[in-house]
């Protein structure tokens, strides 16, 4: 292996092969690696009835700035509140229907799990998360 090395170093710079004893020669290599951000979890849908859902999800991302989770959902009618406890951090669904629900700072991955709980439903609530890189 270590002669192959040099073999594709004296191809890659044969000034320097030819040079007097030592001479060098530099090379620069730099890669651009694509943001890649990724969020694995299945639509969670609130009873009406019991108000409360579990589940868990899958975040990944690559982004150096960190990344943000976001949970959509349909829009809350007066008299409805929702909140989604995300690794541990509770926050209240918006009346909107999309609430930031997580900031990471840096990249990574990992398991996460929720829960959703929902006070005074007048209809089923449909959360889907998703994933940005800041």
């Amino acid at each position: 292996m270590l002669r192959f090395a040099l073999f594709a170093a004296v191809l890659a710079f044969p000034s320097a092969a030819k040079a007097n004893p030592g001479a060098s020669a530099g090379m620069r290599i730099s890669l651009n690696i694509p943001e890649v951000c990724q969020l694995e979890a299945s639509i969670a849908s609130v009873d009406r009835e019991s108000g409360v859902t579990t589940g868990n999800v899958f975040e990944m991302c690559n982004a150096s700035h960190g990344f943000r989770v976001i949970a959509s959902h349909r829009t809350l009618a007066a008299g409805e509140t929702a909140r989604i406890v995300y690794a541990g951090q509770a926050s209240p669904l918006a009346p909107t229907g999309l609430t930031d629900i997580s900031v990471r700072q840096g990249p990574g991955a990992k398991k996460v799990p929720f829960v959703v709980q929902a006070q005074g439903l007048r209809e089923e609530l449909a959360i889907s998360l998703g994933i940005t890189a800041l």
